[in-house]
């Protein structure tokens, strides 16, 4: 989990040279590029136009109400 998301490179370079304890010894894939590599690189698109306009200060109020998404 400390790793994050860490290229295949870099990867087989600290298995290679035994760089971190207990990391195992398996085969990395170049072939493929993983998930979270792509959704970390992709664009998100503008928002709509709001239909709602404040008229006095706190009127409208913009949140983010998801909380913390990884509990350590």
């Amino acid at each position: 989990m400390r790793l994050s998301n860490i290229s295949y490179s870099k990867l087989s370079v600290m298995m290679e040279n035994s760089m971190l304890k207990g990391l195992p010894k398996f085969s990395v894939r170049t072939d493929v590029i993983c998930a979270g590599c792509q959704y970390g690189k992709a664009h998100q698109l503008s928002y709509e136009k709001s239909k709602y306009k404040s008229k006095e200060p706190l009127e409208l109020i913009h949140s983010d109400v998801l909380g913390p998404v990884i509990d350590w």
